[in-house]
């Protein structure tokens, strides 16, 4: 598994804390920990993804996860053998996570989450994966970073990368609350 971890230049205390909680001994199990500083948060996932394919093509499933997000990796593993492996052997290019659905892109210009027309002219973005954390499969990655090129890039990576790209590539959504939880209630 590839870990990639969206991080501000100014986030080392952060870093450090993942690197001795959750983040910690992870090689044993074969996933690789990554931290993606810098660049606007869509080339980010961008780069994080590019690397994936590049450097560590052998996972089979990519996790993207907020700096401010904590991840248990025994549960996780075990949802994916036990879950949703079952559902990839169907459908090998998919993404798993907290489904957003019938959501409209902001057209204020001083909002923060701001899309132009021109990068989005549609009045409703297509069904997403939330974006603290979400699962793809490697199949899922390759297939969104062939048609990179086919879409400008809008600031809202997760409606980007797991809503536009996905649907383009045919990717099949997950959309499973409950292992993707926000919020003060963890299960």
């Amino acid at each position: 598994m590839f870990v990639f971890v969206p991080s501000r230049a100014d986030g080392f205390y952060t870093r450090h804390m993942i690197r001795n909680s959750w983040g910690a001994n992870l090689a044993e199990r074969s996933i690789v920990l990554k931290f993606i500083v810098g660049w606007p948060q869509e080339q980010k996932i961008y780069v994080a993804l590019q690397w994936q394919q590049i450097f560590c093509s052998t996972a089979q499933y990519i996790l993207k996860t907020d700096d401010d997000t904590i991840v248990d990796f025994d549960r996780l593993l075990w949802w994916i053998d036990n879950d949703f492996g079952d559902r990839v052997s169907n459908y090998p290019a998919a993404v798993f996570g907290g489904m957003i659905k019938r959501s409209s892109p902001i057209r204020n210009e001083k909002h923060r989450w701001y899309v132009s027309p021109i990068d989005f002219p549609h009045p409703i973005f297509p069904h997403y994966t939330n974006g603290p954390t979400y699962l793809l499969t490697s199949k899922a990655v390759q297939a969104i970073m062939n048609l990179t090129e086919n879409v400008h890039a809008f600031p809202i990576e997760d409606v980007l990368y797991t809503g536009v790209l996905a649907n383009l590539a045919n990717v099949k959504k997950f959309s499973i609350w409950e292992h993707f939880r926000i919020g003060k209630h963890v299960r």
